[in-house]
C-alpha cells in the first residue's frame, strides 16, 4: 500500500481497517487451531500403543527414533552444562544451568554475546544438538553440538559442526539463519505429524505435533480408527487383516534358499514400508503435508547428480540411505528395511556377518576364500568392503546403502572414493585395482558390468555423452539411475533425443516418468505440451508439479478444453506446495519464477528479493532476478547480481553464460566471447553453451578459436545440425580471407 494512498485515508477508515484485519486474522488463526486439533484427535499417543505393545513400546524407547527429540531435562540432556565453555575461532560460547534448566551464551544474530535457554533437545548419538526458541514461533538449531562418544571414542566434548573457517553472524549456515531453523529444516522428521503453519505475512510460526518425537504414529500412521477396533467386540470374520491401521508396514517377505547360496523372496516386498522409511532417510524435497501410501505423492526424491553424489553413483553429500538402496541389488531382489533392521529398536537384526548371513550362504561368502581377508578381521565384514562409510557431521559415519562391489579402477579415472583404499589409505588406487585384477583373474572371472562404469564415462565427459546415455536407458539398470541418465538427456536437444525421452513417459516408475518431464526443460514450449498436459493427470504428486512447470507460461485458456480444469486444479496443488515452503531461499524462488512465468514482474521480482532476504548468498535467487531485468531491459541492475553470483558459485557455467549474454547487449564482445567460452568450458554437456560462445568468438574476431571449438561440440553432438553448418561457413570464411 503506497504511502499516498495512506495520507489520503481517515483515521476512522484505518481503525475500520485494523479491526476488520484483526477479526479476519483471528478467524484464520482459529480456524487453523481448530484444524490442528481436530487432526490431533486422530492421534492416541504412544503410551496408549502401550497398552497392548508393551513389548514394541519398550524397544522403541530405545532408538534414535524416541531420542529424535526431547525437552530438555536432566535425563535428555546430555552434554555439560556445568559452566563449560567452547571456543571457535575467537568466540567464546559458554554451558551453564539455571535451576532446572539449561542455558547457553553465544553469538546471536547481530554478532553479540546473547544469553539463551535450551528448549529441547535433538539426537542422542553419536552426537546430540540443542533447539533455542526465538520470537515469532521460531526455533533455531545450534551449530555447536555435543560429542556422546565415550572418551576411549574420542567424544565427551564440545565441538563444531563447521571447523574449516568462521561462521560469520551473517552467513547463512549460522546458528540464526535460515539452514539453522527447526520448523522448516528438521522438524517433519524429527517429530509425529508436526505441521509448520508459517503465515508469511507475519513471518510468524504456530507450529504444532502430535508427539514431539518419532512416535509409534509417525510410523504407522494415526491410531484412533486402530484403538476404536481393538476396543470392539469383533468375530474373526469382521477382523481386517491390517487391523485397521493407516499403513500397513509389515514385512510382506518370504525368503527360501536360493540356488546361488543366496536367499530368494518368494512373497513380495512391502513397497509401502519402504517408502514410509524413505519419506526421511532420503534426499528429497516435501511436497505436502498430508500422508500419502507413494513416496513421490509427498515428496520429490534428489537424483544421482553431483554434488549428493560420486561420478558412479556413491553417497557424497548427505543423502542418507534410501537413494543409495534403490541402486542396489537387495532392492531389486525384494529386500525390505525390516530384514536387517529390528523396526522398533532400529538395532541390527544380527551383529557382524551374521547379519548378511541371513541371505548370503556362510560357507560360501564368510570365508577368506572370497573377502580374501583373514577370518574375522575388519577387512573380512562385508560392510567394509560393500557398504563402505562416509562421515557426516564430523563424527557421524554413515553407510552406502548401494552394495556394491569395490572399484579402484574408477577412482583411478574420476577420483571417486572405493572400499580398498578407505582401509589401504597409505596405497593407490592403482594398486588395488592391480590386486582385485589379479584376484578375478585367479578365478577365471572378468569384472561384471555395471551401470557406474557408464556413470563414470559421463563424468569423463566423453564425446560418446549423448550415446552412453541412451544406453542406460535401455539396459537393465535401477529406475534411479534410469531417471538420471534421463533428466541429463536434456541437454542434447534434437529430434532423436526428443523420441527417447517421450518413450519414457509413460514408465511405471514415477522416478523415470518425473526424470522424462525433467529432460523436456531445454526444449521450445511446443514440444513440451502434448506430453506436459498428459502428465498433468498423473497419479502421483512430483510427477503433476513437473508437468506444470513446463506449462507455466500459459493461462489454462490456451491448452485443449479437456485439460483445462485439470491444469488449473494441478496449480491449486502447486500453490499450495509454494505456500508451504514460503519461509525458505528455495520456496521464495519457486514462487519468483512462477511470477516470471506469468509475466507478473513486479510480484517476480518480490519473491527474488525476499529469497535473497533469507540468504544473501542464494545464487540462483541472483541469477534468476538477473534474468528478470534482462527481460525488463535493466542490465545495469542485472550486472552486479551476476558478478556477486560467480563470487559465490565461480564453477557454474551458467552463471558466465548469463553474464557472456549481457556483455553482448552491452557490445562488448571480446569480453562476452571469454566469457561465454567459460562457460563452456564448465559445462561442456550444454551444447547451447558452447555453441553460442563459438559464434561470440568469431564476431569478437577470434575466428580459429571458433573453428576449434565447433569442432570439439561436432564430436560431442553429431547430429546436431547448427554445429556443422556453422563449422562449414566458418571455414569458408576463413579460407576467403586467407586468399
Amino acid at each position: 500500500m503506497s504511502r499516498r494512498f495512506l495520507n489520503h485515508v481517515s483515521r476512522i477508515a484505518l481503525l475500520q481497517l485494523c479491526v476488520c484485519l484483526g477479526l479476519l486474522i483471528g478467524v484464520l488463526t482459529n480456524a487453523t487451531a481448530w484444524a490442528t486439533a481436530h487432526e490431533n484427535e486422530r492421534y492416541i499417543g504412544s503410551l496408549t500403543c502401550k497398552g497392548c505393545h508393551a513389548a514394541e513400546y519398550n524397544a522403541w524407547q530405545t532408538s534414535d527414533h524416541a531420542w529424535s527429540m526431547r525437552e530438555a531435562s536432566h535425563e535428555s540432556v546430555k552434554g555439560d552444562f556445568n559452566d563449560a565453555s567452547f571456543e571457535y575461532f575467537g568466540r567464546i560460547t559458554k554451558f551453564y544451568k539455571k535451576g532446572e534448566s539449561f542455558w547457553l551464551e553465544t553469538q546471536n544474530e547481530s554478532g553479540e554475546q546473547a544469553h539463551y535457554e535450551v528448549i529441547y533437545t535433538f539426537g542422542t548419538y553419536p552426537l546430540q544438538q540443542y533447539l533455542v526458541s526465538f520470537p515469532k514461533g521460531r526455533y533455531q538449531i545450534l551449530n555447536i553440538a555435543w560429542d556422546s562418544r565415550t572418551l576411549e571414542e574420542g567424544g565427551q566434548k564440545w565441538f563444531h559442526l563447521f571447523p574449516e573457517k568462521p561462521l560469520l553472524y551473517d552467513s547463512p549456515l549460522h546458528w540464526t539463519g535460515p539452514y539453522q531453523r527447526w520448523n522448516s529444516r528438521c522438524a517433519h522428521c524429527h517429530s509425529t505429524n508436526f505441521k509448520k503453519n508459517f503465515d508469511p505475512r507475519t513471518e510468524t510460526y504456530t507450529s504444532s505435533w502430535a508427539e514431539v518425537n518419532v512416535a509409534c504414529e509417525a510410523c504407522h500412521g494415526p491410531g484412533k480408527q486402530h484403538q476404536t477396533w481393538a476396543q470392539a467386540s469383533q468375530t474373526t470374520q469382521q477382523i481386517s487383516t491390517q487391523f485397521a491401521l493407516t499403513r500397513w508396514l509389515k514385512s510382506q517377505s518370504q525368503w527360501q534358499v536360493g540356488t546361488q547360496n543366496t536367499a530368494i523372496n518368494k512373497g513380495e516386498s512391502n513397497l509401502e514400508q519402504l517408502e514410509q522409511c524413505a519419506g526421511c532417510h532420503a534426499r528429497r524435497t516435501l511436497l505436502n503435508e498430508e500422508s500419502s501410501s507413494r513416496l513421490e505423492d509427498a515428496y520429490q526424491l534428489r537424483l544421482l547428480e553431483p554434488p549428493l553424489y560420486h561420478a558412479d553413483g556413491q553417497i557424497n553429500d548427505e543423502v542418507f540411505v534410501y537413494g543409495s538402496f534403490l541402486q542396489s541389488k537387495m532392492y531389486a531382489k525384494g529386500v525390505e528395511c525390516s530384514n536387517c533392521h529390528e523396526p522398533h529398536s532400529l538395532a541390527l537384526k544380527a551383529q557382524g556377518n551374521q547379519l548378511c548371513s541371513q541371505c548370503h550362504a556362510t560357507a560360501v561368502f564368510d570365508q577368506p576364500q572370497h573377502s580374501r581377508h583373514q577370518q574375522g578381521s575388519t577387512g573380512a565384514q562385508c560392510v567394509n568392503c560393500h557398504m563402505p562409510a562416509t562421515t557426516y557431521m564430523q563424527i557421524d559415519p554413515r553407510r552406502d546403502h548401494s552394495l556394491r562391489i569395490p572399484r579402484p579402477d574408477l577412482s583411478q579415472k574420476t577420483g571417486v572414493p572405493n572400499a580398498c583404499n578407505q582401509c589401504h589409505d597409505d596405497k593407490s588406487p592403482a594398486w588395488a585395482a592391480d590386486v582385485l585384477a589379479r584376484w578375478l583373474k585367479e578365478k577365471g572371472k572378468t569384472q561384471p558390468e555395471h551401470y557406474s562404469d557408464i556413470l563414470v564415462a559421463l563424468a569423463e565427459e566423453t564425446e560418446n555423452s549423448q550415446a552412453l546415455l541412451t544406453s542406460l536407458l535401455q539396459g537393465p539398470v535401477p529406475a534411479i539411475v534410469k531417471a538420471s541418465a534421463l533428466s541429463r538427456l536434456g541437454a542434447f536437444v534434437e529430434a532423436g533425443t526428443l523420441k527417447v525421452i517421450e518413450a519414457q513417459r509413460a514408465n511405471p516408475d514415477p522416478l523415470v516418468r518425473r526424470a522424462a518431464l525433467m529432460a523436456l526443460q531445454s526444449y521450445p514450449l511446443r514440444y513440451k505440451v502434448a506430453t506436459a498436459v498428459e502428465s498433468l493427470y498423473d497419479e502421483v504428486a512430483a510427477v503433476r508439479f513437473m508437468a506444470y512447470q513446463l506449462l507455466f507460461e500459459l493461462e489454462a485458456s490456451q491448452l485443449p478444453k479437456p485439460s483445462r480444469k485439470q491444469y488449473e486444479a494441478v496449480g491449486q496443488e502447486y500453490s499450495a506446495w509454494l505456500g508451504l515452503h514460503a519461509d525458505t531461499p528455495d520456496g521464495q524462488l519457486r514462487y519468483g519464477n512462477l511470477k516470471s512465468a506469468k509475466k507478473e514482474y513486479r510480484q517476480a521480482e518480490i519473491h527474488y528479493k525476499k529469497a535473497l532476504e533469507y540468504n544473501a548468498q542464494f545464487v540462483p535467487a541472483m541469477v534468476n532476478l538477473a534474468e528478470l531485468y534482462r527481460r525488463q531491459d535493466k542490465d545495469l541492475e542485472a550486472l552486479p547480481l551476476l558478478n556477486s553470483a560467480i563470487i559465490n558459485s565461480p564453477n557454474d557455467g551458467a552463471l558466465y553464460y548469463a553474464l557472456g549474454l549481457l556483455k553482448v547487449r552491452q557490445k562488448d564482445y571480446q569480453s562476452a566471447a571469454s566469457t561465454l567460452k567459460q562457460a563452456s568450458v564448465l559445462a561442456p554437456h550444454n551444447m547451447q553453451y558452447g555453441f553460442v560462445a563459438a559464434v561470440a568468438l568469431e564476431a569478437s574476431g577470434n575466428i580459429q578459436e571458433a573453428i576449434e571449438l565447433l569442432t570439439v561440440l561436432k564430436r560431442r553432438f553429431p547430429q546436431d545440425t547448427r554445429i556443422e553448418q556453422a563449422l562449414s561457413s566458418y571455414k569458408q570464411k576463413q579460407s576467403a580471407e586467407e586468399r
